[in-house]
């Protein structure tokens, strides 16, 4: 799967508690080996969104907006 940041998306992680970049990074791990959206896990559609989802990781919520064609 093609991935793109954000810049802003750096600047909001050195921002976070440093409990919270672990849990973060292995999010990020598992988007970047993911082949399909259904092998993401903990990956929710947001509502009123065609191609925006999210994925929970304690009180921090990481936002994927998919590519379209």
């Amino acid at each position: 799967m093609e991935i793109a940041y954000k810049t802003s998306f750096s600047r909001d992680v050195k921002k976070c508690e440093a409990a919270l970049l672990p849990n973060i990074k292995d999010a990020i791990v598992n988007i970047e080996a993911a082949k399909s959206l259904k092998d993401i896990p903990n990956l929710k559609k947001l509502k009123g969104h065609n191609t925006a989802y999210r994925i929970k990781v304690n009180n921090y919520r990481l936002c994927l907006f998919m590519k379209t064609a």
